[in-house]
């Protein structure tokens, strides 16, 4: 089950929030190494976790946080802009209809109980599937080369916005995905029929433009 939380329903879910910034610094602080800024120990969150942020959070079937993503709208901010211009040949995009994708990420192996399925394709399926939904036109993120083989196998259709660069050790880029019904579709023959989709304006599924339902089962988000 992926939930949609934003500054609409994130009041709803602050238990939700809470666990996801805890994966986050397990994973990125306490496995990865990464030396960021938390606003509280064991709570990995940032100045761009505001009432502006989008999060995508995948829950097992007992609730238990397996992953998420958060997304920015970059006609506002973005890391892109503030932190990673130099991944970018020209200006970092700043469009309404252009989201970017940051603190993607599934939990550990060992974390992963036996209802929690794929996590990644869900949350590549996920992200298309809000996409589509919210009427974006593109996604972008500053992605390590590991991910493009996966990008790949999922399907989905993306290019370099820059040059390669080097930090921490890893080689990164900057992506932009295209958000298309054709990427959503074969996703949702890679994730399982139960995949639900949950929006902050309750019980809602991405449409295809004939009006075909284009994800599996929605779950409303409504409280």
């Amino acid at each position: 089950m992926i939930q949609i939380i934003d500054g609409t329903n994130a009041r709803h879910f602050r238990e939700l929030l809470r666990a996801f910034s805890a994966l986050r610094y397990d994973v990125f602080v306490g496995k990865m190494g990464w030396r960021l800024p938390c606003r509280e120990p064991g709570f990995e969150e940032d100045d761009f976790d505001d009432e502006n942020a989008t999060y995508l959070i995948s829950s097992d079937g007992n609730g238990q946080v397996m992953g998420g993503a958060r997304l920015l709208d970059t006609s506002r901010r973005s890391l892109l802009a503030e932190v990673f211009p130099y991944l970018v040949n020209g200006p970092s995009p700043a469009d309404p209809k252009v989201f970017e994708v940051t603190r993607f990420l599934a939990a550990p192996r060992e974390r992963m109980t036996a209802t929690a399925g794929n996590v990644c394709m869900e949350l590549l399926w996920g992200l298309q599937a809000f996409g589509v939904w919210a009427g974006l036109t593109h996604l972008v993120s500053v992605s390590h080369l590991g991910i493009e083989p996966i990008l790949r196998r999922a399907g989905y259709r993306f290019r370099r916005l820059g040059e390669i660069r080097e930090m921490d050790g890893l080689r990164i880029a900057a992506l932009q995905h295209e958000v298309d019904v054709e990427v959503l579709e074969q996703l949702q023959q890679r994730v399982s029929e139960g995949c639900g989709f949950a929006t902050p304006r309750g019980h809602v599924a991405p449409q295809h433009p004939a009006g075909a339902c284009c994800c599996g089962r929605v779950r409303t988000g409504e409280h």
